[in-house]
């Protein structure tokens, strides 16, 4: 046995070396998870404790323009601010595993990013608070900043729409 040991020291020793970083590489993607549904439940609670946010999201929701007379720019660049933070966050490729499943936001807030973008009646309501001219709220949304929104917003739109 010890002969088989001694002449063998070399595979054990990269047998060993693999079961280390098969359990590293474990204990890390665990603690990815971890930290992903905690950020989401962060994500979650700084939308529902920020009453800004949540007024707003409800002013969509029920397409109250007399609403949005009470709302002040700075509040909907707030909105627009807590989206960007939220998509940015999105995994785009299966090694982020640090970010968040598309799945588990677009469960959460997907209305959030369709009414902003895809719903024309909620969208020409929230944008004209910042854009003066409505014909160019489409101008504004489709330029290279807003893109990674956008695209999320119309995966949210494909779900709605199978609701």
């Amino acid at each position: 046995m010890t002969l088989f040991i001694t002449e063998n020291i070399e595979i054990i020793k990269l047998l060993f070396l693999s079961i280390a970083a098969i359990l590293a590489y474990f204990q890390y993607w665990s603690s990815n998870k971890f930290k992903r549904s905690q950020y989401l439940s962060e994500l979650w609670r700084k939308f529902y404790t920020t009453e800004k946010l949540t007024y707003i999201f409800q002013a969509l929701e029920r397409n109250d323009k007399e609403a949005f007379k009470n709302i002040s720019e700075s509040d909907i660049y707030l909105y627009l601010g807590y989206l960007e933070e939220i998509v940015i966050f999105i995994q785009t490729n299966p090694f982020q595993i640090h970010k968040i499943h598309k799945k588990e936001i677009l469960n959460l807030f997907q209305f959030h990013f369709f009414y902003i973008y895809e719903n024309e009646e909620t969208k020409k309501i929230f944008w004209s608070k910042i854009i003066e001219n409505t014909a160019e709220i489409d101008t504004e949304i489709n330029q290279f900043y807003w893109a990674r929104q956008r695209n999320f917003a119309k995966i949210c739109a494909k779900k709605i729409s199978t609701l």
